[in-house]
């Protein structure tokens, strides 16, 4: 096992689940100050590995399948992408979406982000019988609305409903 990082605490990882990337690396958030978050990756092999924090309303992990190329007569295969939303209402410049490399100590904001939402995303799901997409649930002004992203095309659907005076925290897919 492995000790946290000095000045983290268990308490500061509470607020989104973490996912697994193909490699084996978990990628987590912590909650480290009023609008400060920081990507923790854990690897079973070498341990936590903090990035450098964020500001943001929240730091939201997620993940995606995309397809790879089948070989001639071979069963289709598809990769694992992992990342990071940066979430943020449209007057801080709406959410940003980051992959994550192929290194756990390489740093996440030193590139572009490969997707940006207009609003404050809520939550991100993946159902793995549509790959290369993923949907989020975000949030403005009290109404909530899902809308997917497809990566293989690299845009934005148009939302699939909008609903006020709700109070959803998160979308599921079913598989």
């Amino acid at each position: 096992y492995y000790e946290l990082p000095e000045g983290l605490r268990a308490e500061q990882f509470g607020d989104y689940p973490g996912v697994v990337a193909n490699d084996g690396v978990v990628l987590l958030s912590a909650k480290t100050g009023e609008g400060r978050w920081t990507p923790v990756l854990y690897h079973r092999l070498s341990g936590f590995h903090m990035q450098e924090a964020v500001e943001a309303e929240a730091l939201i992990p997620f993940f995606f399948s995309v397809p790879l190329p089948a070989a001639e007569g071979g069963k289709p295969e598809s990769v694992r992408m992992t990342g990071y939303v940066v979430s943020a209402p449209a007057d801080e410049g709406g959410s940003r979406f980051y992959l994550r490399g192929d290194h756990v100590n390489e740093g996440l904001w030193a590139q572009e982000p490969f997707a940006v939402w207009q609003d404050k995303v809520v939550s991100v799901s993946h159902r793995f019988d549509r790959p290369g997409t993923f949907t989020v649930l975000s949030e403005k002004d009290g109404t909530y609305t899902v809308a997917d992203y497809d990566r293989n095309q690299n845009k934005w659907e148009t939302p699939v409903c909008s609903v006020a005076d709700v109070s959803y925290s998160a979308i599921a897919w079913g598989n």
